[in-house]
């Protein structure tokens, strides 16, 4: 099993804090050659019209490597193939990338970054690491 991101537990909180339940910590996902780990898989009761659940999958990433753009160009790789292995094994949940929120206010200011996010309809979750709470939810 992976080593956990340095804001694992932060995400965690957060999600807990907006009426999120973890259902798994880690989602696995079984492909027939290999098993792939996501960060986290969480489950929201609806309110209303509205009946049954939400569910998430949630892949955690500090970006503190590298550089944000380096770090978020090979987090967008893992969360393709994740997003495709996901899709395979007929989990239709929506896939969240979750950065904090320095990273995504650095990142946000390149166009390409921006541009990315639209093409390859990435989900981001941005967080605020020290308050361990959700920022932004954004869907293309």
């Amino acid at each position: 099993m992976p080593k956990r991101d340095k804001y694992h537990d932060a995400v965690r909180t957060a999600l807990e804090k907006d009426g999120w339940t973890i259902t798994d910590d880690p989602l696995t996902v079984p492909t027939p050659d290999f098993d792939f780990y996501i960060d986290l898989g969480a489950e929201r009761n609806l309110i209303g019209a509205e009946k049954g659940g939400a569910e998430i999958a949630v892949e955690i990433k500090s970006l503190l490597r590298n550089s944000y753009f380096y770090d978020f160009y090979q987090a967008l790789g893992q969360f393709m193939i994740y997003r495709l292995a996901m899709n395979k094994k007929g989990m239709n949940m929506p896939l969240f990338l979750a950065v904090p929120n320095l990273a995504f206010e650095a990142l946000f200011q390149v166009s390409i970054f921006k541009e990315s996010l639209a093409h390859y309809s990435v989900h981001i979750l941005v967080f605020d690491e020290n308050e361990k709470i959700i920022l932004q939810w954004l869907k293309h």
